[in-house]
């Protein structure tokens, strides 16, 4: 079966997105992409808020993926964890490979 989820970096083997519908696998049920990036957005921006008053520090792959965590816990079961294949809903943020490898500088 072809892989038609409509990311910008496929995600072969559907281990982020629904087989069927192609919708990110989501921990709200929701299976319409468009409903998805409204809450998923709606969700993330208060985080981002409640984030930026602690002004955290960004000093390695742990901070941001604690970050990536708090931003999107309520969505994604993956949320804070490195992704296994590049898989992205518009533009690569940074490719997984990278991490391992990539060190922050104050």
């Amino acid at each position: 079966m072809q892989n038609d989820n409509n990311y910008e970096y496929p995600d072969p083997d559907y281990k982020y997105t629904d087989k069927t519908t192609g919708v990110m696998k989501n921990l709200l049920g929701i299976t319409d992409k468009q409903e998805l990036h409204e809450t998923e957005h709606r969700i993330a921006a208060k985080k981002e808020i409640e984030i930026l008053q602690h002004n955290p520090e960004i000093i390695n792959t742990a901070s941001v993926s604690a970050i990536h965590k708090r931003l999107f816990d309520e969505v994604y079961p993956w949320a804070g964890e490195l992704r296994t294949v590049n898989i992205s809903k518009e533009s690569l943020f940074f490719p997984m490979h990278r991490f391992a490898s990539h060190s922050f500088s104050r």
